[in-house]
């Protein structure tokens, strides 16, 4: 026999020898993660969706290498919309079997299309930035992000359900009850439909579309008798006679026509691929070039800008100096960058020698007029502004009042 943990030929015993585990308990528990898996396919073939996830993560839980439970997971993910989480299921399902294993097949198709991958992606972020919105209590441009999901992923439930949500406040009820019942047709336990549903419109009602047209189907069947089932099956070998005599050989003569007009077709795109290659190939260095003088060029423009305006700047600094505007004077001073105007620095530190040391003046009067009438938040305010001017010959006495105030 086997060991169920570890794959290992063992004797028959309560012990594995390899990996110490109690097979008699292992084996319990690998049947009873089968046993999940079990139901869950009931409730899938049922559209019991969110269900089926309770079961198939117990199976896991259970059974980390359980691969059909996982695949199976990874195909309702795909399912309602959450790509990422089908992904990752697969990835991990194909870790544990690297051969014979549907989830590889899933995720040679998934990287074979990935403007399917890239929707699934924007769907998800359309998502992401509703709830944001709605989050700030804006659902119309929220209700707007979750159209655009559903226009990548029609069966995106989140989004569904969410915009379901929007409906309802924004009192659309009919557009909300018909989002629902499209949930409840993909998942008809999917317990945020249900319970939205529940609370507006009242009862839920049975969707039995897929049941009726299985029973239409069985009617269907029902009707024939024997006689005519072998009827049916004589007609059908004479038919498939016929058309392998007569048909079969006209089909293989057009399609081996088809495939050397193909070809044909092929080396044609092959050349004029080719030439578009040579083409783009010999125009890269000059678009390179062309953006590196743009590059440059829009630098110095940037440059000359910033000088501009910082000249001007410095020039009404000036003008309110000489009227006598020093905080007015300072205040511009102060909010220009100097590191981005080389050329201007040695100007703009000339002009700020001699505005800053009477603008720190000024608001040290103002603030010592303000503390003499004990008017302590405007004496604080004007010293700290003083402070920040100061060049040093008022430190000391500015610090003294602002403790002074700060101990008041």
């Amino acid at each position: 026999m086997k060991c169920p943990l570890c794959q290992n030929d063992i004797p028959y015993s309560k012990f594995c020898p390899y990996c110490k585990k109690n097979i008699i308990v292992s084996k319990k528990i690998y049947a009873l993660s089968d046993a999940f898996y079990n139901k869950s396919l009931r409730q899938v073939k049922n559209n019991e969706l969110s269900a089926a996830i309770i079961n198939l993560k117990k199976s896991i839980t259970l059974c980390k290498t359980n691969i059909n439970a996982r695949n199976l997971l990874g195909l309702i993910y795909y399912k309602i919309g959450e790509m990422g989480d089908a992904l990752k299921h697969w990835v991990i399902s194909s870790s544990y079997q690297k051969s014979e294993n549907r989830a590889t097949d899933y995720l040679i198709l998934a990287q074979q299309n990935p403007k399917t991958l890239d929707m699934y992606n924007d769907s998800i972020k359309f998502y992401n930035l509703a709830l944001n919105y709605i989050n700030q209590n804006n659902d119309d441009i929220g209700t707007i992000q979750l159209k655009k999901s559903l226009e990548l992923n029609p069966d995106f439930i989140d989004a569904l359900n969410l915009l379901a949500l929007c409906y309802i406040y924004q009192d659309e009820s009919t557009k909300a009850k018909k989002l629902l019942e499209h949930v409840l047709e993909i998942d008809n336990t999917n317990p945020t439909a249900t319970k939205y549903y529940k609370d507006i419109f009242g009862d839920i009602p049975q969707l039995n579309k897929n049941k009726s047209e299985q029973k239409t189907k069985n009617k269907f069947i029902n009707l024939f008798n024997f006689s005519q089932i072998a009827i049916f099956l004589s007609g059908i070998f004479f038919g498939i006679i016929i058309i392998y005599i007569l048909v079969y050989p006209t089909q293989i003569d057009t399609k081996n026509k088809n495939i050397a007009q193909l070809e044909k077709e092929l080396d044609t795109l092959q050349e004029n691929y080719d030439e578009l290659n040579k083409k783009y190939n010999n125009e890269i260095p000059k678009l390179k070039q062309e953006n590196d003088i743009l590059t440059k060029n829009n630098i110095e423009y940037h440059q000359k800008i910033l000088e501009q305006e910082a000249q001007e700047s410095l020039d009404e600094a000036e003008k309110l100096y000489k009227a006598k505007k020093f905080a007015q004077a300072a205040d511009i001073l102060y909010n220009l960058d100097t590191q981005q105007i080389n050329n201007l620095s040695n100007q703009a530190l000339i002009l700020k020698n001699k505005v800053y040391p009477k603008t720190s003046q000024s608001y040290y009067d103002k603030a010592l007029s303000a503390y003499k009438n004990k008017n302590y938040t405007l004496a604080k305010e004007n010293f700290e502004k003083a402070l920040i001017f100061s060049d040093g010959s008022l430190d000391s006495k500015i610090n003294y009042y602002l403790d002074k105030i700060n101990s008041e």
